[in-house]
């Protein structure tokens, strides 16, 4: 049975759709909560004037790809598209490109739109040569994280994927501290216990995963630099 969407290669025209499906799509992320659909506008404006600028058969723009609304062609519901692989990338491959970004919008979720769309990506760089694709998210994108696994990627543990639950570990201890204080709800010993137990284990476990980070050693040489001049 064929999918009731159409996925297609992006094109200069969906500009305005596509930041228009951004907005929707990271409406209700977590790094966006505050934004207003005015700002997200622009960050999504911002991200896909950034891909239009490379050349047309740059093969970044020539593997993404979107789906469409079958009911309304002109209405983007999802889009899978490509960057090179950053410097912020550990152990690189001779070759590889990554999804900045992959979304749907809230209506077309859980329908296999992403899948159907990175499948596509996948395919075109197969045919091109390439055989990696690098995506990431945070451990707290727990929606993002089993989409990922069950994809069949590989996981490899980064500093900036795990620093968020040592952030919302920290916000807990506070938390559950200035209510015991303010509101008189109990704070037990054992909760508290185990939560300091793992906020240290995460804080531990940061600072190993800090020095695996490719710019880790550059910052540590320009701090001798400064202190050597």
């Amino acid at each position: 049975m064929p999918a009731p969407w159409e996925i297609r290669s992006v094109r200069w025209r969906d500009l305005p759709a596509l930041r228009q499906a951004f907005a929707e799509a990271f409406a209700d992320y977590t790094d966006y909560i505050y934004s207003t659909p005015e700002q997200l506008l622009r960050v999504g404006g911002a991200l896909l004037r950034k891909f239009f600028a490379r050349v047309k058969d740059d093969l970044c723009r020539r593997a993404s790809c979107l789906a469409i609304d079958p009911e309304n062609p002109g209405r983007v519901i999802g889009a899978a598209s490509l960057a090179p692989a950053n410097g912020a990338v550990r152990r690189l491959p001779e070759n590889a490109t990554q999804l900045q970004p992959v979304f749907v919008v809230p209506g077309w979720r859980r329908r296999g739109v992403a899948t159907a769309l990175v499948s596509e990506v996948l395919g075109r760089l197969w045919n091109a040569g390439q055989e990696v694709l690098i995506s990431g998210c945070s451990d707290y994108n727990v929606v993002s994280k089993r989409w990922h696994l069950a994809f069949g990627v590989t996981e490899e543990r980064r500093y900036y994927a795990r620093r968020p639950l040592f952030y919302w570990a920290r916000n807990e201890l506070w938390r559950r501290a200035y209510l015991q204080k303010t509101r008189g709800i109990p704070f037990e010993p054992l909760d508290r216990a185990k939560l300091e137990r793992w906020f240290m284990a995460l804080a531990d476990e940061l600072d190993t995963l800090e020095r695996e980070e490719p710019w880790f050693d550059q910052r540590q040489a320009s701090s001798e630099s400064q202190r050597v001049s």
